[in-house]
């Protein structure tokens, strides 16, 4: 009988050494969960924060790109050819609009892929930019002077690259 309270001594010792692991075990883990969930609270917390700065970034970005785009104008309709220099043909449709504009006023002027076209059919468009926006609104307003009808546009618009070719 002693060795069986002897063996269910050292039973009851061992279990309680396991039962004293697994709780020290336990609160290390609950303590680490406790931390983690702590860290995922001020992550979270830091995400929102970067997602508003990164909306607010976006939203300045889209503003200076129109700010940029101030001084351009966007010109359609003009067939295109291998040997043209769009910005002749730009100079040459002010002149015919009644604009004086200076070759040294025009920063660029090249073509434009149109958005969601994969055609080469499609005409491109010419974006050409102004170094003062005041020139810019010149032109514009004066878009609609000197321009015939929808009929007669594209002979208005042959004429004006005949011009442009022998500039």
């Amino acid at each position: 009988m002693i060795m069986m309270i002897s063996g269910l001594e050292t039973s009851v010792s061992f279990v309680s050494s396991q039962y004293e692991d697994l709780k020290k075990l336990m609160m290390s883990n609950s303590n680490e969960l406790k931390s983690l969930k702590e860290e995922n609270s001020v992550l979270r917390g830091n995400l929102t924060a970067l997602e508003l700065r990164v909306k607010h970034i976006e939203n300045e970005s889209a503003r200076h790109q129109q700010w940029a785009r101030l001084q351009n104008v966007e010109i359609m309709g003009v067939p295109e050819d291998a040997e043209e220099d769009t910005s002749n043909i730009v100079l040459s449709i002010a002149k015919h609009i009644g604009v004086d504009v200076a070759t040294d006023e025009l920063e660029f002027a090249h073509r434009i892929q149109p958005y969601n076209s994969n055609k080469s059919s499609i005409i491109r468009n010419i974006v050409a930019r102004f170094r003062q926006r005041s020139t810019k609104d010149v032109f514009w307003l004066q878009r609609g002077r000197g321009v015939p009808s929808p009929v007669l546009m594209w002979a208005w618009v042959a004429r004006c690259l005949k011009t442009v070719k022998y500039l």
